[in-house]
């Protein structure tokens, strides 16, 4: 078997989070998304979008998604 070393991910625009946030909720069929959902089937880590847009809110709000009223921040 041959040994395959996946790249690190590092200085991703914020287009292509935002871009990627958008796929994963079409794909999922969700107009919101929570950071459990995202980290299952995203290419980043829900903390990612944390530091950079300040919080998990923040970060659907500049992707268009819905924000749960309820939404636990896991800050």
């Amino acid at each position: 078997m041959k040994f395959e070393l996946t790249p690190y991910k590092r200085n991703v625009s914020e287009e292509i989070l935002i871009r990627d946030l958008k796929n994963v909720a079409q794909k999922l069929g969700c107009a919101n998304l929570s950071r459990n959902q995202y980290d299952s089937h995203g290419q980043f880590c829900a903390d990612t979008f944390v530091r950079r847009f300040g919080s998990w809110r923040n970060a659907l709000q500049k992707a268009g998604l819905e924000v749960a009223k309820m939404q636990r921040e896991r800050e």
